[in-house]
């Protein structure tokens, strides 16, 4: 691994309590973690470089949903790519009820 990823990936690690398993390096300068809200889990993702915010999340009801989705995201997914099981995209306004795709609408 890339020295300077390796900084950045250990950094991550560091911010999210030890919790490695929660995060993944997607091999194009960016990754998704899993993380602990107060009252949910999210799954953010970001550049490796940035380590002051990222630029996309999503929420999820609990930990094993958003880390099935971190465990599931492919290396080098499409533009527009969204997980599943998430019930809150806060970037869009979209909302999936229980997780359901089928059941998608935006909050205004």
């Amino acid at each position: 691994m890339d020295p300077v990823i390796k900084e950045q990936i250990d950094w991550l690690v560091k911010e999210n309590n030890g919790q490695r398993h929660h995060i993944k390096d997607l091999k194009d300068g960016t990754y998704v973690m899993a993380k602990r809200l107060m009252f949910h889990w999210t799954v953010i993702q970001g550049d490796l470089d940035d380590q002051f915010g990222y630029f996309d999340r999503w929420c999820f009801a609990d930990e094993e949903l958003a880390q099935a989705a971190v465990d599931n995201w492919p290396t080098n997914p499409d533009a527009g790519y969204d997980p599943t099981g998430w019930h809150r995209h806060p970037n869009s306004g979209r909302r999936r009820l229980e997780g359901d795709a089928t059941r998608e609408y935006v909050a205004l």
